[in-house]
């Protein structure tokens, strides 16, 4: 009997058929240097009814998880991990008990991962969440909220692609430094008279718009903390949609 309740336990994260108390799933903030390790930490709350516990992680592209390296934290209680990897690249996480144990509030568990050599300011997401209880012989699911966290990759480099025409327009979330980058020059432009001034510059600051120059390529340009540029009367400004 204990292991078809087992069994059930399981199974049943797929699909909802009843109602428990509220769990929920929360990250922490991940912030890491390029080329640097780090973890995602994920951290259960409402969960001591749970027996079981499935989610699929999304990580941003440039982040790589090492989940046969997770380790279970103080909420689980001799709980089994299993990992897949989806046909979409995303990591599929199921945690059980074979003894039926519960979970308890806290540090459910945490995943390393690695940085790539490119800056991130973005969002990774906990989503498909669903936790089981056993309650007799029947298995209780429940769907819960996804959980949303940022992703912030300092330093290394920002990708940009110059078309066979030479040109391009561009703006970054971060201060670049274009002085070691072969081939592409970034401009800003002044505006006197009704004459447009296009002045090449060396280090940018976050949030500004220029102008690049150079062969059909694809570029790797250094980030930077801050810039030396002065951009007061830059007449390239981001425009939103």
């Amino acid at each position: 009997m204990n292991m078809k309740r087992i069994f059930y336990s399981i199974i049943m994260l797929a699909a909802v058929v009843g109602s428990m108390s509220a769990q929920s799933l929360s990250v922490q903030p991940v912030e890491v240097q390029a080329g640097g390790q780090t973890q995602v930490v994920v951290s259960l709350a409402g969960g001591t009814a749970a027996t079981a516990l499935q989610f699929n992680l999304r990580l941003q592209e440039g982040l790589t998880a090492n989940a046969n390296s997770t380790t279970l934290g103080t909420a689980t209680d001799g709980h089994t991990l299993s990992v897949q990897t989806l046909d979409s690249g995303d990591l599929l996480f199921v945690l059980y008990s074979t003894n039926l144990n519960t979970f308890m509030d806290g540090e459910l568990l945490r995943i390393p991962v690695t940085a790539g050599n490119n800056a991130v300011n973005a969002t990774g997401l906990l989503y498909t969440v669903r936790t089981a209880s056993v309650s007799g012989d029947d298995a209780v699911s429940q769907a819960c909220d996804n959980a949303v966290f940022s992703v912030t990759v300092s330093g290394g480099t920002v990708t940009k692609t110059i078309s066979a025409g030479g040109y391009a327009t561009y703006c970054s979330p971060y201060a670049l430094d274009f002085s070691s980058v072969e081939g592409l020059t970034a401009y800003i432009a002044t505006v006197s008279d009704k004459i447009v001034t296009f002045e090449p510059v060396t280090s940018v600051p976050a949030q500004t718009g220029v102008l690049l120059k150079g062969s059909a390529d694809t570029y790797e340009i250094p980030v930077i903390g801050s810039s030396n540029t002065d951009v007061t009367g830059n007449a390239l400004v981001v425009c939103k949609v």
